[in-house]
């Protein structure tokens, strides 16, 4: 792969993380509020928004590490 394909294919790969991210999140959302009142003084989904938040972030990173390393190893093939 070329440096453009990589970038390419890096932005579509957070693309549909950030996609996922936020079907997930309303999907935790839709399912609290089945159970509790929009009334804001339970706090909402948070704990598991949260947890939600610290899985994608590790999978953020992990994406970014594999195409950083990726641009290198193309930029040392030069």
């Amino acid at each position: 792969m070329n440096i453009d394909e990589l970038i390419k294919a890096k932005k579509a790969e957070l693309l549909a993380l950030g996609k996922e991210q936020a079907q997930r999140e309303e999907k935790i959302t839709e399912e609290w509020y089945k159970t509790h009142e929009r009334n804001g003084y339970d706090g909402g989904p948070v704990l598991q928004l949260k947890a939600l938040n610290e899985q994608f972030s590790k999978r953020y990173l992990e994406i970014m590490r594999k195409y950083e390393q990726k641009l290198k190893d193309s930029e040392d093939k030069k």
